[in-house]
């Protein structure tokens, strides 16, 4: 519970459980303004890990903040760079190079089951790994995730019976508003297709 604001700072080659580099606690706002998260790690024991660069069961806003280089890792891991349960705001930074790797990986980049709103960003070479591994760069499980101006390229899931390198969606609604995904591994947004208006 309660307010943190971050400035034009680095969170960086922290390790966790679940919110490698930060855990954001229900009824809790957290902003990044021109700030760095990169290098954290999750590999929780007993549960599956989430969250490499943060976790977010209350609120958070990246603005102009880079999310890159984090990881979740172990069976059944989700959120490589950032795993969302809570409400998410990302304004103008790149999410990249981030990974989950383990069987059932779900969402190199990013994976959301709450309310995610990215405007002006970019998901760039994040990859989920792994058995039946799903959404390279995003991986919508539940929820709602907006998605405005925002290109998701160079983006990977593998390993057997992987699909969507660039985004999947499981359940709840994504919307695609001037944005581009092409290029990703080993399709774009599953197959057949999961994310209206992409292919």
């Amino acid at each position: 519970m309660g307010t943190l604001e971050v400035n034009n700072s680095t969170l960086s080659n922290n390790t966790g459980g679940q919110g490698g580099g930060l855990n954001s606690q229900p009824s809790s706002t957290t902003t990044f303004n021109g700030s760095v998260v990169t290098g954290n790690h999750s590999a929780a024991g007993g549960v599956a890990p989430a969250g490499g660069g943060i976790a977010i069961l209350g609120a958070v806003i990246l603005n102009s903040t880079r999310v890159g280089g984090n990881d979740a890792t172990g069976s059944g891991a989700f959120g490589g760079g950032v795993a969302n349960a809570g409400t998410l705001t990302v304004t103008s930074g790149p999410i990249l190079e981030n990974a989950v790797n383990g069987d059932n990986a779900r969402g190199g980049g990013l994976w959301n089951g709450g309310t995610m709103n990215v405007t002006d960003s970019s998901f760039l070479r994040n990859t989920a790994t792994g058995t039946n591994s799903r959404g390279g760069a995003i991986h919508n499980a539940s929820g709602t995730s907006t998605l405005q101006r925002i290109a998701v390229a160079s983006n990977r899931a593998a390993g057997s019976d992987a699909s969507g390198g660039g985004i999947f969606r499981e359940a709840g609604t994504v919307t695609l508003t001037g944005s581009s995904v092409a290029g990703n591994q080993p399709n774009n947004c599953g197959a057949p297709s999961t994310v209206p208006g992409c292919s």
